[in-house]
């Protein structure tokens, strides 16, 4: 409240040319000066209401007919406009700046590599989220604007009805209260679905998944497949994969861990069905090449891949 009678109070001797060169900078890094500029031009535009002649004439019968020492109204006072103008000035001004207040402010919450972070929103939606991810949503308005910005792999688990859209560089996926996972980085997208409906969109195209179904996109090709929602866990200590080609596991890693996979005549489209721990980088790397048959060498976060 002190805060607010400052403040006030600084406004009003703006209004009245009386502040000091340390106040009136402070106005300007704050921005008030600016919001205080176009008030007072909007005010000055004003006109008050036009009198007839008739009330003309009646206010000056009444005036004449008194027999009193003349009593000036106060809103005839010239104190009382000054008064008013800065009343209407602040309330004006403190309108825009509540409305400053509601504007868009995005949050944003990452994961760092090697890592999971689990979000739940207001809504009780839930968010997985597998290193070096991101997602980004609106926390001011989110209760009628349920859109979340995403990179890397995040599992979602929608539990309130209602418009829910995650969007990603290559498209999006819309749904009305679902699980579904999403994994995307460069040009690889891969959504799975485990409960409800959802619609992928990966450019101009439009696929609508049920429970066990999903889209792979690898560079703008899009495919749909098939999964078993018992058997694919959702993140966790364990990230687990049935029939999905080399090309998705090595992407989950590198969401994951950080790395980047260059292979010598290795065929990336090959299908893998096992898991892995999200822990230790070497034992992944070991859980999924191994039973491959291929073999690997990690120098930092570049990981070579050559057949037995």
């Amino acid at each position: 409240m002190q805060n607010e009678e400052n403040e006030n109070t600084l406004y009003a001797r703006w209004l009245n040319k009386e502040l000091s060169d340390q106040e009136y900078a402070e106005l300007q890094k704050k921005g008030d000066d600016k919001v205080l500029s176009k008030i007072i031009e909007t005010v000055d535009a004003w006109s008050l209401p036009s009198i007839s002649e008739n009330h003309k004439q009646e206010i000056d019968r009444r005036i004449a007919t008194k027999q009193k020492k003349k009593i000036i109204p106060f809103y005839k006072q010239t104190w009382f406009y000054a008064a008013a103008s800065v009343v209407v000035l602040l309330g004006i001004f403190f309108l825009i700046k509540e409305d400053e207040k509601n504007e868009p402010k995005l949050a944003r919450i990452e994961c760092l590599p090697g890592s999971t972070k689990t979000i739940t929103l207001a809504d009780n939606t839930v968010m997985i989220m597998n290193g070096q991810s991101y997602v980004e949503y609106d926390s001011v308005s989110w209760s009628t604007n349920r859109q979340v910005n995403m990179e890397g792999n995040v599992y979602f688990d929608v539990r309130t009805k209602g418009a829910f859209t995650v969007n990603y560089n290559d498209g999006k996926v819309s749904v009305l209260g679902t699980k579904f996972n999403v994994q995307h980085k460069n040009r690889f997208t891969s959504v799975k679905c485990f409960e409800g409906k959802v619609q992928v969109e990966l450019g101009k195209l439009s696929f609508a998944i049920n429970p066990g179904e999903g889209v792979r996109s690898s560079k703008g090709i899009p495919s749909k497949f098939k999964f078993n929602p018992v058997n694919v866990k959702p993140l966790s200590a364990l990230t687990t994969f049935e029939n999905s080609p080399l090309e998705e596991v090595c992407n989950a890693l590198s969401i994951h861990y950080g790395l980047e996979f260059k292979g010598n005549g290795v065929d990336f489209s090959r299908n893998f069905t096992g898991i892995y721990k999200n822990t230790s980088v070497d034992t992944a790397l070991m859980m999924v090449f191994e039973p491959m048959g291929i073999s690997y060498t990690r120098k930092g976060t570049t990981v070579f891949l050559e057949n037995k």
